[in-house]
């Protein structure tokens, strides 16, 4: 238990922590107001103590007063009972404040089945992406109709002493509570997609790869190979434009439309999320290319 409240029991120790979260988030809250003898000096210790171990900086900011209150939130649920810790995780995931390391990582089965005897391999290399990326972006609780929400975009370069070999992981998943249901895992090997200049974030990434790989879309009034988000009529979806190219001689191709479903009321029609649809016969080619 923090020092500055180790003299309360529990429950008054657990109230000051909530009432400081309250404060930092609007002081003008009547629930803020300090109920135990010079609780504001306890506060400010407390705040201090709990800025240093989290590693948040001066609350100055919005995003440093809502880190701040959800480490204090996650330090008075485990007061009260070990098993509220987990309801506090589960607020830091819904902002994507989540460390990544602490979230049960889904597979959709669609990507098990592209992947076939090689899938437990690229289930490690996925996990190990999403636990330590090198980059990472995340859409939080939804605010307005025209964002995503609740999806995270992780990326983790491997190397290999080959060149060829080596390339970035590409995780794309949608935030339930504590798990991160994948649906999107690619690989990017860097001379596939050409110059990477400017290509900086990991939704760039996404776009470059959904650039090379990837067949032409409509949904609602929008086309395109990559659409961040669109609307979803009801009865309608993303359909493809057109022909899929011919490759090798062969007319029939294999290739995937993938989205997230995003259904807020408030924002009208349900939509679709990081829309991309890609030439599953190339994509592979491409891979077996770098020795897959």
């Amino acid at each position: 238990m923090n020092t500055a409240i180790g003299s309360f029991d529990r429950v008054t120790a657990a109230g000051i922590l909530a009432r400081a979260a309250l404060a930092v988030e609007n002081e003008a809250n009547p629930a803020a107001q300090p109920t135990v003898p010079n609780e504001e000096a306890i506060r400010a210790r407390v705040i201090e103590d709990i800025s240093r171990r989290y590693g948040i900086s001066a609350a100055s900011t919005l995003e440093s007063r809502e880190k701040l209150c959800d480490a204090l939130d996650q330090e008075s649920d485990a007061l009260l009972d070990p098993v509220n810790s987990e309801a506090a995780l589960e607020r830091l995931a819904k902002k994507g404040d989540l460390p990544s390391d602490l979230y049960r990582v889904e597979i959709i089965p669609h990507i098990a089945q592209f992947c076939g005897k090689k899938f437990a391999n690229e289930q490690r290399l996925i996990e190990e992406t999403v636990r330590a990326p090198d980059l990472e972006q995340h859409y939080g609780p939804p605010k307005n109709p025209h964002d995503p929400y609740l999806i995270s975009i992780f990326t983790k370069t491997f190397h290999d002493k080959y060149p060829t070999k080596s390339f970035i992981m590409l995780v794309a998943g949608a935030r339930k509570n504590l798990t991160l249901e994948v649906h999107q895992a690619w690989r990017l090997y860097p001379e596939d997609l050409g110059s990477l200049v400017g290509v900086t974030s990991p939704l760039d990434m996404l776009k470059k790869f959904a650039a090379v790989f990837g067949t032409d879309m409509t949904i609602g009034d929008q086309h395109g190979k990559f659409i961040l988000l669109g609307d979803v009529p009801d009865g309608h979806g993303v359909h493809v434009l057109g022909k899929l190219p011919v490759i090798k001689g062969k007319t029939k191709r294999t290739f995937t439309i993938s989205f997230f479903r995003q259904a807020q009321p408030e924002f009208g029609p349900h939509k679709a999320a990081l829309v991309v649809g890609i030439d599953l016969d190339k994509y592979r080619a491409a891979l077996e290319t770098h020795g897959w």
